[in-house]
């Protein structure tokens, strides 16, 4: 099944799709020069049955590259683990940077999920992960300012490494062997030295 987009959206897509590099992105977005923080992230996942992970790539304006965010849930839905690609980078920028006291600093958050971009600007009602939505508001009490823009999947390098991040994450999680109560159990020694389980 084809995904139908918004005449506006069809239209930003074809002129996305002819940008070569990531300044001619955001000049066509018209947020060429307006920000402190871009971020690009993505998420991974089907169902609460199942694992999610997420990847960010963090922009910071006037420095060399950007920074990784990845992680994962044990279970998690897909929009969740879209919403942790932005959240956990936002922690970071709350947490660790110097924020400026005269202004709010700017964050662009480039995502490929409509349902961020459009809930995240409060332009489509929020029905489910109200907790997490809680936590974003939260954060962009903290003299941050965030606003979302829509992209199509893998127009950007960089949106297409979070993709990738995030695949990987969700399948370390999904594949990552658990201890057991077993394992923990102490080990005692047997009469021919070997190691047996109480």
């Amino acid at each position: 099944m084809v995904k139908a987009y918004s005449p506006e959206r069809q239209d930003l897509a074809k002129r996305l799709f002819s940008c070569r590099t990531l300044e001619e992105a955001l000049t066509c977005l018209g947020v060429a020069d307006d920000w402190d923080y871009l971020l690009i992230g993505d998420g991974s996942g089907t169902s609460w049955h199942n694992a999610c992970g997420w990847g960010s790539s963090l922009l910071l304006r006037g420095a060399d590259g950007p920074l990784r965010f990845w992680g994962g849930f044990s279970h998690g839905t897909n929009n969740v683990a879209e919403m942790m690609a932005v959240i956990q980078p936002l922690l970071w920028i709350a947490n660790a940077c110097r924020l400026p006291t005269d202004r709010p600093s700017i964050v662009r958050v480039l995502t490929d999920s409509e349902v961020l971009a459009d809930c995240g600007n409060y332009q489509q009602y929020r029905r489910a992960n109200l907790e997490l939505w809680t936590l974003l508001d939260s954060l962009k009490r903290k003299a941050i300012q965030v606003t979302f823009h829509w992209i199509p999947r893998n127009v950007l390098a960089l949106h297409r490494l979070a993709d990738r991040i995030a695949g990987d994450s969700r399948l370390a999680i999904a594949n990552q062997p658990l201890p057991t109560l077993d394992d923990l159990a102490p080990k005692r020694k047997t009469a021919k030295g070997r190691h047996a389980t109480q």
